[in-house]
């Protein structure tokens, strides 16, 4: 099952809700729809989506004290609906290394070597980070 931390996630997910005049990409939808019966047949979880689109100013609010960011901002795949983010407090840490492992495989980014699925913390807590390329 696909839980949201947010109701407003949950809009954006059903195409319901747009941000700055963008959608959740349908590539992304997918991968997230792979993702949540992968999690429910291999692990019995669910996933949690903690963000989908992200604003300018949030972006901005993110990055803000970061002095690479402040010289030359650079934009996020969640800015035209391409990544998403998943909880992965309720993963195990091999069960993280599985997720990122058959998402790569599967949902290759491009041929450049860019990953589709990474576990990192911006400052905001360790997650799961999920994105497709944009057109």
């Amino acid at each position: 099952m696909i839980f949201f931390k947010y109701p407003q996630l949950k809009l954006e997910f059903e195409g319901l809700s747009e941000i700055e005049k963008r959608l959740v990409r349908p590539e992304l939808l997918k991968l997230l729809y792979f993702l949540e019966g992968y999690c429910t047949y291999n692990f019995n979880k669910s996933i949690i989506i903690t963000e989908l689109l992200r604003s300018r100013e949030s972006q901005d609010r993110y990055y803000r004290n970061n002095p690479a960011y402040e010289q030359n901002p650079w934009q996020s795949p969640h800015q035209f609906g391409c990544a998403a983010d998943i909880r992965s407090a309720v993963f195990e840490p091999e069960e993280i290394d599985d997720i990122i492992a058959i998402v790569n495989r599967w949902f290759p980014y491009d041929n450049s070597g860019k990953s589709s699925a990474i576990y990192h913390d911006i400052g905001k807590g360790a997650h799961i980070h999920l994105q497709v390329k944009p057109e």
